[in-house]
């Protein structure tokens, strides 16, 4: 597959659960950003949060697996994953709970970009160390 670099819209739901080993210190919930940062979530009517981010996305050794690229991409090429941190007022990390991008197929990636919607995956109870893919679907609306 030879297409150029692109990008793609996910948005990731969350419930706002504290972390799981609460150090008692107040914290930010969001996506990381970077090394130390994080995008907090946007709230929801039923108490929840939505996370809306943009990711470029490339051809990688796998033909049906595209490579996510941004500053929000975290792991390897082969690997790529979102965390999920509650950041504390201090360098570091309260937890942080991986969202893998490895469910996501070029297919939905080309559905996305010619819908001009986000590709949406439910991370509503996501904490540190569960390791399970999320199944990703393309939003009823952009």
């Amino acid at each position: 597959m030879t297409e150029a670099a692109s990008t793609v819209k996910l948005r990731i739901l969350h419930d706002g659960a504290g972390p799981v080993h609460d150090t008692g210190e107040s914290y930010r919930l969001g996506l990381q950003r970077g090394r130390d940062d994080v995008q907090e979530g946007a709230p929801l009517a039923n108490g929840g949060l939505v996370f809306d981010i943009e990711l470029r996305v490339k051809p990688g050794p796998d033909p049906e697996r595209p490579v996510f690229l941004g500053e929000f991409a975290q792991g390897t090429a082969e690997a790529r994953f979102l965390h999920l941190g509650w950041k504390p007022d201090r360098p570091g990390w309260i937890n942080r709970a991986k969202v893998p991008l490895s469910g996501i197929s070029w297919a939905q990636v080309r559905e996305a970009q010619s819908a001009g919607r986000p590709l949406v995956a439910d991370a509503t109870g996501r904490q540190p160390h569960q390791p399970r893919p999320l199944t990703w679907t393309l939003a009823d609306e952009a």
